[in-house]
């Protein structure tokens, strides 16, 4: 059972609740109330200058223009080198006709030995 003092305090406390906060219970999707219009004072005009800067002329486009195609050329020539001394096709060709020639005559080193492996295996069969 509640104290009557606490129910007391409740009473008084909700009878003298200010006015907003019942207000606030209403709805949470009301509109907010609007902000009153007050005129602010007029913007003062910027004077208009006339502009000094016009750009870049034409023979400094030409000098941009010109170094652009530099470094261009410099970094395809850097590619284009460094590709040729990562895989010279010449030097390609002859190392696959070296390394055929050598298969070749591995294979006939391993044939001769394969062929008297063969032979010795038959002869230990005919031994026992």
């Amino acid at each position: 059972m509640p104290r009557p003092g606490a129910v007391l305090v409740a009473l008084v406390l909700a009878l003298t609740a200010p006015a907003g906060a019942w207000a606030q219970t209403d709805s949470p999707f009301n509109p907010l109330p609007q902000a009153p219009q007050q005129p602010g004072p007029a913007p003062t005009p910027v004077p208009v200058q006339p502009e000094a800067d016009e750009g870049l002329t034409g023979w400094q486009q030409l000098a941009l223009l010109g170094g652009a195609v530099l470094l261009l050329a410099a970094i395809a020539a850097f590619i284009v080198r460094d590709a040729r001394r990562s895989a010279p096709v010449a030097n390609a060709e002859k190392q696959s006709e070296e390394a055929a020639g050598k298969r070749a005559q591995r294979s006939r080193k391993r044939g001769t030995a394969r062929s008297k492996g063969r032979a010795a295996r038959a002869a230990r069969r005919r031994n026992r």
